[in-house]
């Protein structure tokens, strides 16, 4: 049964995982995944790992000025016979645009999830993104500098404070 704490923290995940894709932040996007996670986009090869993960994220991020991915509702079911593992499904849309470029890309797909809880909470175990749409967009509009900090960055920051941004 999918408790409603559960189904939260997972959804946190997600929500942090499309964060550290908006920030631009490969450590935070990969720490999303447990040690020997999956990520497995498109018809690409598997890459399995989170060390290699991160590394993919470090190249796949470093192309691009801004990649703005939003993450829509999703679904959330905890394994009846193993607590410790649910199945996730979340569709989302991204616009991404390189650099000095009025040319971008717009992306619609599907994350089908398997979540496992570790100590460090809950991490995807396999990720698998699969494609809907993929085109061109303009945007010839002004990007604006995308070095923001992380999520977990701004908490840090706030809590040492001992007040809120």
């Amino acid at each position: 049964m999918t408790t409603p704490e559960t189904d939260r923290d997972i959804r946190v995940l997600a929500g942090r995982y499309s964060d550290a894709m908006i920030t631009r932040d490969p450590v935070a996007a990969a720490a999303c995944y447990s040690d020997d996670g999956v990520l497995h986009a498109f018809d690409e090869q598997p890459i399995h790992g989170r060390s290699a993960i991160e590394k993919n994220f470090e190249h796949v991020l470093s192309l691009y000025a801004f990649i703005f991915q939003m993450t829509h509702q999703g679904f959330v079911e905890v394994d009846p016979a193993d607590p410790g593992r649910a199945l996730a499904r979340w569709h989302l849309s991204e616009i991404a645009c390189k650099p000095d470029s009025t040319a971008g890309t717009s992306f619609f797909g599907t994350y089908n999830d398997v979540v496992v809880l570790t100590d460090e909470g809950w991490r995807f175990a396999h990720r698998r993104l699969t494609g809907v749409y993929v085109g061109r967009i303009e945007l010839p509009g002004k990007q604006f500098a995308t070095t923001m900090p992380a999520w977990s960055s701004l908490l840090a920051e706030a809590f040492a404070e001992g007040g809120s941004q």
